[in-house]
Order: structure tokens, then sequence, then C-alpha cells
């Protein structure tokens, strides 16, 4: 007589050996990619910000010069103070543009000044 074949209904330790190191592989090489695209987001979040700032700083100083007058000013001292005065780490000079809202009796020219105090640009 012969033997009924007997089918198989799981997998052997092997296979499933093979698998769980399949995965783990898997899983470690998409672990660095997901690592690597986050410090990568970090980055250019930090660079972005860092390049916002310099369009900031660029815009306003572009309204101050665009808006210079030719015009001295007089100063607390009662010293007259030139339109434009540069010193070797800035500049301070007059604008218009002033805006006055309340239409309150005043000039509309404002006294500005930049300097550069190490890698920083104030006004």
């Amino acid at each position: 007589m012969s033997r009924p074949v007997r089918r198989q209904l799981g997998f052997t330790l092997v296979e499933v050996l093979v698998a769980v190191l399949v995965f783990g592989l898997v899983a470690a090489i998409t672990y660095g990619g997901l690592d690597a695209l986050t410090q990568a987001s970090g980055e250019h979040t930090t660079r972005a910000n860092e390049f916002a700032e310099l369009q900031r700083a660029v815009a306003a100083l572009d309204r101050d010069l665009r808006q210079l007058v030719s015009r001295p000013v007089r100063q607390a001292d009662n010293s007259i103070a030139p339109a434009l005065a540069a010193q070797v780490n800035g500049f301070a000079a007059t604008r218009a543009g002033w805006v006055n809202p309340g239409s309150q009796r005043r000039g509309q020219l404002q006294r500005f000044a930049w300097q550069l105090q190490g890698e920083q640009l104030i006004r």
C-alpha cells in the first residue's frame, strides 16, 4: 500500500528566517534614506530662513536708498549734519516717505543709519 502524500501547511524555519532577514535589510535601507531626507529638510529650512532675512534686509536698504533726499538736517546740538554722512562701517542719511496717517504737523523726512557690526547689518 502506498502512503498518502501530506501537504505542507506552513513555512519552514529557514523560510521564515530568510523572510525576516530580507525585511530587516529593507527596513534598514529605508530608515537610512528617511534619516537623510530629514536632515536635508532641516538644513533646507535653516538656509531658507537665512535667505529670507537677507531679502528683508536688502529690501529695507533698497527702500531707504531710493527715497534719499539731498537735504541737510539740524541735530539736537544745533549743528547741521549733511544729508549723507558715511563712515568706514556704515552711513547715515535723510529719506523722504515718512508716513503721516494722522495728518499731524510734522515733516515727512526721516533720518536713518545703517551700520555693519561684525557680520550683522543693523539699521
